[in-house]
Formats: C-alpha cells, sequence, structure tokens
C-alpha cells in the first residue's frame, strides 16, 4: 500500500471534506427513509481509511526519521489543515465504536514508533538514551493527536470548528469566486 502523503493541499482537503460529508448526508438521509440496509456506512469506512492511512505514514515516516542522520528539511510534515479534517472527520462522521477504534489504532502506532526507537542501536547506547533526544517530527504529530483526541473523544471545541471553516471553505470559496470572475473577465474578452 502506497503511504498516505502528509503535505496535502488545502484545497484538496476541502474537495476531500465535501464528498465524504455528503457522502455521509446521504446515507443518514437513506437511513431515515429505511433504504440503507447495510450495518456499516461506507462514509465511516472511508474515514477510518483515511486515519488509519494517515496514522501508519506518521508512524513510518518517525521510524524512517530515526534511521540515520536526516536534516530537518528532509522530513515532511503534515499540514494544519491535514491535522483540522482528519479531527474534523472524527467528530462528524463516525458513531463510538468506530472512535475507540481509531483511538486503538492510534495508540499502536504510537507504541511501534517508540518500540522502534528503543530497540536496535548499538550496545553502548541504551535506549534510555536514545529517547532522551530529539523526538521525530511525525511522532511528536502522533503525540498530538493523541492527546487531541485524549482530551476532546466526545465533542469538538467551537475553536476548532471556526479554524476548520476558515481554513476549508472560506479559501475554497474564495478561489471558487476567484476563478469564476476570472473566466468572467476572459469571456467578455472574446
Amino acid at each position: 500500500m502506497e503511504p498516505w502523503p502528509l503535505q496535502v493541499r488545502p484545497r484538496t482537503l476541502a474537495i476531500l471534506a465535501e464528498v465524504l460529508l455528503l457522502r455521509q448526508q446521504h446515507e443518514s438521509e437513506l437511513e431515515a427513509s429505511g433504504s440503507l440496509l447495510t450495518a456499516k456506512r461506507s462514509s465511516e469506512t472511508a474515514i477510518m481509511h483515511v486515519w488509519t492511512r494517515l496514522t501508519t505514514s506518521l508512524a513510518d515516516a518517525a521510524i524512517a526519521s530515526d534511521v540515520g542522520a536526516v536534516a530537518p528539511g528532509d522530513i515532511d510534515d503534515v499540514n494544519v489543515e491535514h491535522l483540522q479534517l482528519i479531527v474534523l472527520l472524527f467528530h462528524s462522521g463516525l458513531s463510538l465504536m468506530p472512535k475507540k477504534t481509531l483511538w486503538f489504532q492510534l495508540c499502536q502506532s504510537i507504541i511501534r514508533v517508540a518500540e522502534s526507537l528503543g530497540s536496535g542501536g548499538s550496545d553502548d547506547t541504551s535506549s534510555g538514551d536514545r529517547l532522551s533526544g530529539i523526538l521525530p517530527l511525525p511522532l511528536t504529530r502522533l503525540l498530538l493527536l493523541a492527546d487531541y483526541v485524549l482530551h476532546y473523544f466526545y465533542d469538538m471545541p467551537t475553536a476548532i470548528v471556526d479554524q476548520v471553516r476558515n481554513n476549508f471553505w472560506q479559501i475554497f470559496i474564495s478561489k471558487c469566486t476567484e476563478y469564476r470572475v476570472h473566466y468572467i473577465m476572459i469571456w467578455q474578452i472574446r
């Protein structure tokens, strides 16, 4: 399986969010009318897949960054909008059991990285010495995500909602308006 990209443009993330949230809305409407017969909704499966691929990619990047001397510019970092989308999807598209499953997978990813960083190395370096230095950036992002989920498992803070609205929808709407104005200007020149 190809790793999930850590750097994704905000417009691309806005489209992904729109597709997943519209699918969720459509499934909710089908469920309300009694037409949806499947026990697990495809939007939940898609959201869980995105979460799993992102946390696996972050864990793999953290393990890879510890292999040798890596310059800080060589490590991909996940952008803020990407993490905000993950948080939005966690709260808006999942029921309790899938949330618990993702929490468990996130913890497993952190444990896998910790075991990788703690094992190996030469005999003169103890695992405590290896972990006492600077932590790989992808590991800190996993820990940040775990800290967020730990504190806000059930409810999304309103500050995040405002940030997501500004980072996704305002940018996306302004770009669409900008393209529409540009298209109208070109059309009028013809």
